[in-house]
């Protein structure tokens, strides 16, 4: 097995183990790898033996091509991570809409990421409480002398940054903030339904082809796992018409029994077959948040 198929079957267990236990807390006894389906589960408890084929999802029409700086797309999928487990809690920041860095050529990324990442959204946080407005605002100002004083006391930012645009809205509440980066502008693009009824499309037609037994149920499962920023979807508040005519066409006639969308950074899923609300998790408050029917069933 070649190394980049061996790094594609350990992120599909991954995804498959973190979806069915900690999304649909179920408890898997049985995770046997395969290719045409991409696994076989059985479930503890259910007797349930669970075939499912895994689709990468991104926002963009070019797959594979995505971004021209992908260690900055991987280090500010950690950012963003960390800046949402940060400002849950911080209700003070819930009048942020919109956050958006541009990053000089300055920054340097080598070996582990994590730790960068969290000190670079600690110390944006910080920023942002120490900055508290209403409306739009550009840091530095374009006239600043010298450009990044505004960061002092933020060494991260101060040595990283070109620029901060942020918007406020006093009194508003936004439960979800969009943290871009301006340096990979396909991470902006949010959720594209198209590119998900191409997928749906696309492995309806391989499906005929793969060796199903033995399987109780088939499962197609299209993640926004954030490997990248355009394989990411953006928070579920988003205009997205989940019934439109085509999709549930294709929903309809697939051979798959159960077709999930999952956004992972952002922590939401949609049941496509059966058509169900979203659930997602309330950050902050440790409850979790499900209208509709259960996908157990």
């Amino acid at each position: 097995m070649s190394e980049a198929l061996t790094k594609q079957k350990e992120l599909e267990e991954f995804l498959f183990r973190k979806f069915f236990e900690k999304k649909l807390h179920y408890t898997i006894s049985q995770l046997d790898l395969s290719e045409s389906p991409d696994a076989f589960l059985t479930l503890k408890g259910k007797g349930k033996r669970i075939a499912i084929e895994h689709v990468s999802y991104f926002n963009d029409k070019v797959l594979g091509k995505c971004s021209a700086l992908p260690a900055i797309g991987e280090f500010w999928k950690k950012v963003e991570t960390s800046l949402c487990q940060q400002v849950s809690h911080r209700k003070h920041l819930s009048d942020i809409e919109e956050c958006r860095v541009k990053l000089n050529n300055r920054l340097k990324i080598r070996g582990s990421k994590i730790s960068l990442a969290k000190q670079f959204a600690q110390e944006l946080v910080g920023f942002l409480e120490k900055h508290p407005f209403s409306g739009h605002k550009r840091f530095p100002s374009a006239n600043a002398r010298p450009p990044n004083a505004i960061f002092s006391g933020f060494p991260t930012l101060e040595s990283t940054v070109s620029y901060i645009l942020i918007w406020r809205n006093k009194g508003g509440d936004y439960p979800y903030r969009n943290w871009i980066c301006d340096n990979i502008s396909t991470g902006c693009i949010g959720l594209d339904l198209n590119n998900i009824k191409e997928n749906i499309k696309n492995k309806n037609k391989l499906a005929t082809k793969y060796n199903w037994q033995p399987a109780d149920e088939k499962w197609l499962l299209i993640a926004a796992d954030g490997k990248i920023l355009s394989n990411k979807a953006g928070p579920p508040e988003q205009q997205v018409d989940w019934n439109d005519l085509e999709l549930g066409d294709l929903c309809r006639k697939s051979p798959f029994g159960k077709i999930i969308f999952w956004e992972y950074v952002r922590d939401w899923y949609k049941s496509l077959k059966p058509n169900c609300p979203i659930v997602r998790e309330d950050k902050g408050v440790g409850s979790r948040r499900r209208d509709g029917a259960d996908e157990k069933g």
